[in-house]
């Protein structure tokens, strides 16, 4: 996961009324702009014509959601590499 491109997103958002505008305007002109994932990009677009800025509850619940996902995904491959390779846990 790209959280900290996320985090610079939502910290732009809050803070650049241009920003905000753009993002009214063209989500997705804005969004190309960081290096997301598309879980992220999907969850940040997701959100029924709103703007993002007036639902950061919601963001924030889909990007953890998101992020602990990824998180326990790759926390699986790494155990299953170890055990591959005779690691023990």
């Amino acid at each position: 996961m790209s959280l900290y491109q996320v985090d610079k997103l939502l910290f732009a958002l809050f803070n650049y009324l241009e920003l905000q505008e753009n993002y009214k305007q063209n989500p997705a002109e804005v969004l190309k702009r960081y290096d997301l994932q598309d879980s992220e990009l999907e969850a940040l677009r997701d959100l029924d014509g709103n703007p993002i800025f007036a639902n950061v509850e919601l963001v924030a619940g889909i990007l953890f959601d998101a992020l602990e996902m990824a998180v326990v995904d790759e926390f699986r491959q790494l155990q299953a590499a170890q055990s591959r390779i005779g690691v023990r846990h």
